[in-house]
């Protein structure tokens, strides 16, 4: 019996920055899909099961949910997540840097990652670990 895939959503509205994770994760046989707005995560959410989201806080919210500021994206994006899918194990990795928000994070049980500071081989390690389920946070 074929063992099935894990997959991991990108959700970033600048998915060039997260590129190179993608293609890394992707060499070690995982699947990667992105997002580029909360509107077409949830999207994808309704038609794939994902093991793992790795999402932005600044972001566009999309045609969906028009009345969230592009600055709160994130933040709103993991609190619906929480509520609909709360075993989701989920990554932040942005640039924001307040620790209130970080705080926040971590709290909600999601793994902060700072983007530009996080080295590639670090991220999808971790990446992987929550994948697999080997660390929870």
């Amino acid at each position: 019996m074929k063992e099935e895939q894990i997959k991991i959503l990108f959700v970033d509205d600048e998915p060039w920055g997260t590129e190179a994770l993608r293609l890394k994760l992707e060499g070690r046989g995982f699947i990667c899909r992105t997002a580029t707005d909360m509107s077409l995560a949830f999207r994808l959410l309704d038609q794939e099961k994902f093991e793992v989201i790795v999402t932005d806080i600044m972001m566009s919210a999309g045609p969906d949910f028009p009345n969230i500021e592009s600055s709160r994206t994130g933040i709103e994006f993991i609190k619906m997540l929480k509520n609909k899918y709360q075993n989701m194990q989920i990554i932040c990795l942005s640039v924001i840097g307040e620790q209130q928000t970080i705080n926040d994070l971590k709290k909600r049980g999601v793994l902060y990652l700072r983007k530009g500071e996080t080295s590639l081989d670090v991220a999808s390690k971790l990446i992987e670990s929550k994948a697999k389920g080997i660390i929870s946070f």
